[in-house]
């Protein structure tokens, strides 16, 4: 499996020393994490320096990371549009940094995903069309204790090649679920997964053994990110991380 860290989760002073560091601690890649006002300002110069900070590094950018999603049923239709608009610059972004797979944090009000599927459907089918035509996978991921059970159900009513689940083991279990429970469940619409403890469980205290027999004895090929961040201002815990990981068999 090919493990990298978001941007956001290394500790440094630039995005290419943060790009750098996690090369030197054996990572394969570096989430890409954007924010809105990134997204519509993002210009060709942009991705120039994306990619050349990836040529220079060594580490390319696999993964994109959009965080304004949540509740995207509950926004009015202009605001739903624009959303999915947005998602499409992600797609030509992460189609030229070589990337697979843009995750959404994703939140609904109530488990009822009937009330909502339609929007889904409707209204994120273009930008997923858009995407999947370069290649490119939209995961949604689970947040603020919206179970991961209730959104796997969603991406399959969906029913869309192109758009999956970016399992979170933090943050299953932060929503009362069984984690290693919920891979073997869900596997199948897995796109790409988080790598991380919650509360006071740290990641060696986390079911990774589980996790990984689930994920392999379904096939499972894609990225695994770490979403750990650091407490002292350095790189220990990220040090640490892929220590534990390797070992394991990640």
């Amino acid at each position: 499996m090919k493990i990298g860290v978001r941007n956001d989760c290394v500790a440094g002073n630039s995005l290419q020393e943060k790009v750098q560091v996690l090369k030197e601690l054996g990572y394969d890649f570096t989430e890409l994490v954007l924010s809105a006002e990134a997204i519509d300002n993002l210009t060709s110069e942009d991705i120039k320096e994306y990619n050349r900070i990836a040529n220079e590094t060594g580490l390319p950018f696999l993964t994109t990371s959009v965080g304004h999603f949540p509740f995207f049923a509950d926004k009015n239709p202009e605001e739903r549009k624009l959303i999915a608009e947005q998602v499409k610059k992600v797609a030509d972004l992460t189609a030229a940094l070589g990337g697979d797979v843009i995750l959404l944090a994703t939140k609904e009000s109530g488990d009822n995903i009937y009330s909502y599927l339609e929007v889904y459907k409707n209204e994120l089918k273009c930008a997923a069309d858009h995407a999947w035509a370069k290649g490119v996978s939209i995961a949604l991921e689970p947040v603020g204790g919206y179970k991961t059970s209730i959104l796997g159900k969603l991406v399959m009513e969906i029913g869309h090649p192109g758009i999956g689940l970016y399992y979170d083991m933090g943050n299953c279990m932060y929503a009362g679920e069984d984690p290693v429970e919920q891979a073997w469940a869900q596997v199948p619409v897995i796109k790409a997964i988080h790598i991380k403890g919650i509360r006071d469980t740290m990641l060696s205290q986390m079911p990774l053994n589980g996790i990984l027999k689930a994920l392999k004895a379904n096939g499972f090929e894609g990225p695994g990110c770490i979403e750990i961040a650091s407490k002292d201002g350095t790189n220990a815990h990220l040090e640490n991380a892929i220590k534990i990981l390797r070992g394991i068999g990640y």
